[in-house]
């Protein structure tokens, strides 16, 4: 989850810093492709939140 959530730090960066030059292909592959991370690092959150 660590390494994924690397990559979701720097595809927000490039969404921040360079709104107006991203490649609409990237940002709608990324979106279909992996969205699924979300759902996962949710699912995390939740199980470490009940270990608590």
């Amino acid at each position: 989850m660590a390494s994924k959530l690397r990559r979701m730090r720097s595809f927000r960066n490039i969404l921040v810093h360079r709104y107006g030059r991203v490649e609409d292909e990237l940002v709608y592959k990324v979106l279909t492709k992996k969205l699924e991370d979300f759902g996962v690092f949710v699912k995390d959150i939740i199980v470490f939140l009940k270990g608590k």
